[in-house]
């Protein structure tokens, strides 16, 4: 868990710092990819990057560490789609309106997925719930 924290703080402060040598042709073409329709003159584009990151490590502890907490899962899931949707909707991080659409297209999606995951299966071990019990 501490390594998560202390990874998710060095990737941060990596892109943050770094941030200003995209000009540079040799760091341009190892890490241009992390960087890939950021909007690069908004501070808080590359925090966009580092929530995702956070997402998938969080997600794969919880998965892994509280296997018989399904109800737990399901509302970490729905936290994090909701948390990184206002993120998007807030700060726009991308370069083009375009592509902000298409991120929070995507967020409302996944938070949609996720919200139908216990009605439309015996997601929970409760019988009469789910649409298969």
């Amino acid at each position: 868990m501490n390594f998560c924290l202390f990874f998710l703080l060095f990737v941060h402060s990596y892109l943050r710092i770094k941030r200003s040598s995209l000009t540079d042709p040799a760091f341009s073409s190892k890490f241009s990819s992390l960087f890939m329709n950021l909007d690069l003159s908004n501070d808080y584009a590359t925090l966009l990057t580092t929530l995702f990151l956070a997402r998938r490590f969080f997600l794969g502890l919880f998965l892994s560490f509280c296997d018989n907490h399904q109800t737990m899962q399901f509302i970490y899931m729905n936290l994090t789609s909701l948390g990184l949707l206002a993120y998007l909707i807030r700060v726009k991080p991308m370069a083009t309106s375009y592509f902000n659409f298409i991120e929070i297209f995507n967020e409302v999606i996944l938070y949609g997925c996720t919200g139908l995951i216990a009605g439309m299966t015996n997601y929970t071990p409760e019988k009469g719930i789910g649409v298969t019990d």
